[in-house]
């Protein structure tokens, strides 16, 4: 599959054509009445455009963190390696992220405002989510995190955490 990404467009034709007393616009409008259609031609080069290979093959992670860099930080690192990165900053978006893209795995972080990371996981299981997820905290709190790992948690990290060792454990359980 291929992606064309539009670096600009020339108009090449704008135009009003006015018809009036026609066939079409007695039927339609009656009479006397006038149907006033624009016509718009875009002419595009092809050098106005660039392409890039999208594999619909990839992988999908959905990375869940209300921290904006660390979101903008994992889908540069991840796409890099290949797979096709979503981002949610809410539980919300969270949850309808992953019933429409049905991702593979899912970074997510345990303390997010309004739905916290163990009750995005419940939702998850609830709504027949399959995905493996990795969660991420910057607490080290045993406790939520082996309240995770029983809802299926295959992993999790610390923050500040490798991003090497990030990169590698999410390799892993994807090639699993």
């Amino acid at each position: 599959m291929v992606r064309a990404h539009s670096r600009s467009m020339r108009l090449f034709l704008s135009r009003e054509v006015s018809c009036r007393n026609s066939d079409f616009t007695q039927r339609i409008l009656g009479q006397g009445q006038t149907l006033l259609v624009i016509v718009e031609v875009v002419y595009i080069t092809y050098s106005d455009f660039s392409f890039e290979k999208v594999n619909v093959l990839a992988k999908k992670v959905l990375i869940v963190d209300d921290q904006l860099g660390i979101r903008v930080l994992l889908q540069e690192v991840l796409s890099k390696e290949g797979y096709q990165t979503y981002q949610a900053h809410n539980g919300s978006l969270a949850l309808d992220l992953a019933v429409s893209e049905r991702p593979d795995l899912i970074l997510l972080d345990m303390k997010i405002p309004g739905m916290d990371g163990l009750e995005i996981l419940r939702n998850l299981r609830k709504k027949e989510i399959t995905a493996k997820v990795l969660m991420m905290t910057a607490y080290g709190e045993l406790d939520l995190i082996q309240e995770a790992m029983e809802m299926g948690a295959v992993a999790h990290f610390t923050k500040p955490f490798d991003i090497d060792e990030l990169r590698q454990v999410v390799k892993a359980q994807l090639n699993a």
